[in-house]
């Protein structure tokens, strides 16, 4: 199993199309609207709408200073269109970058090159190859070094887990199909810029290289258990994790359950979209 540069586009065109569609049906009537704004003899700075109705004639009408929510609304429509704008043209340099990918197959780069640097051994490598998920999951890390008691929970694989919380965030994980590590050792730096440790329940590989971590906090009742939480937590913002982006946080209720299709949703919606690749065989 590998990534080649190719898929690796197309999902990333799959990323653009979905937050194109989504900005597409954010926006409104709003988009054809103008603001402009005057300034009073005091000083004072209103802002006006202008639209052309539906006779052709065009409608100014005061709304107010920048924080009227109508003014907001309008600059987040005007920031919508844009953004759009500018994902629409990175959209087209994609589709673009692929054509010119298939058009080139790796025989024409290797002809195009002078005689000198051919390769006729088949040594050379004519795939950009990425680490896989397989890969990654098969390097060896360093695991919390409190050993899971040999009575404990088992997971779906058969891994033995420290909770039941986690076995049902195991077995969610696995069944999404998202690849992980579990009961990690990662390495961050502490407020004295000093090398330490922090075990995280699941660690994630992202498209960019970087981790994505989830920590589930079953035990929040207990005071030290929070006080504990809250430094670690502190600790993988200080190192650049930021919440729901590169660090997901699950948590028992004040009953000591925990709900599985919130965490599902969480997983499919935030989580999943970085990971950008998708299993492929040689044969795709």
């Amino acid at each position: 199993m590998f990534y080649d540069l190719k898929t690796m586009m197309i999902n990333e065109l799959q990323l653009l199309d979905y937050s194109i569609n989504k900005l597409k049906d954010a926006l409104t009537d709003q988009t054809e609207t103008r603001l402009s704004y005057r300034v009073t003899t005091n000083g004072k700075m209103y802002y006006e709408r202008t639209r052309d109705s539906t006779s052709g004639k065009r409608v100014i009408k005061q709304i107010g200073d920048a924080r009227h929510p109508d003014v907001i609304k309008i600059k987040q429509e005007k920031y919508n269109q844009k953004l759009l704008e500018v994902l629409e043209t990175e959209k087209k340099t994609i589709i673009e970058a692929i054509k010119c990918i298939e058009k080139n197959s790796v025989n024409d780069i290797d002809a195009a090159l002078p005689e000198v640097y051919r390769d006729d051994t088949g040594l050379v490598n004519k795939n950009t190859v990425f680490m896989t998920y397989d890969d990654w999951m098969k390097k060896p890390f360093r695991r919390n070094g409190y050993k899971i008691p040999e009575k404990s929970n088992i997971a779906v694989d058969g891994t033995k887990v420290r909770s039941k919380s986690e076995v049902i965030i195991y077995d969610l994980l696995t069944f999404l199909g998202i690849p992980f590590k579990y009961d990690v050792d990662v390495n961050l730096r502490n407020e004295n810029n000093e090398k330490v440790y922090k075990n995280v329940d699941f660690v994630i590989p992202s498209a960019n290289g970087s981790n994505i971590l989830i920590e589930h906090l079953g035990m929040l009742s207990k005071e030290d258990y929070l006080e504990n939480s809250f430094h670690k937590i502190r600790l993988y913002i200080m190192n650049g994790y930021a919440l729901n982006e590169t660090l997901f946080l699950t948590a028992d209720d004040v009953y000591g359950n925990i709900n599985a299709y919130t965490s599902k949703i969480l997983f499919e919606n935030l989580i999943i979209p970085q990971l950008r690749m998708r299993h492929t065989t040689k044969q795709d």
